[in-house]
């Protein structure tokens, strides 16, 4: 089994000391991250599971 902690998969920026490694992702504001959007799982799956919960949040970022 293999995982990324939600901070580095989301690309976190300043993760200058140790307590930021534990930063609840999900409270954070946009502009901490790199990447311009995100949804992380509400359960601790497998590294790159894709769940009907991931699916359906690709799905809906989709173009008509």
């Amino acid at each position: 089994m293999c995982f990324g902690p939600a901070v580095s998969a989301v690309s976190i920026r300043d993760l200058d000391r140790q307590e930021d490694l534990y930063v609840n992702v999900d409270a954070l504001a946009p502009e901490q991250s790199d990447l311009d959007d995100f949804h992380l799982s509400g359960n601790n799956d497998k590294h790159a599971a894709m769940t009907p919960e991931i699916g359906d949040w690709v799905l809906d970022r989709l173009p008509d």
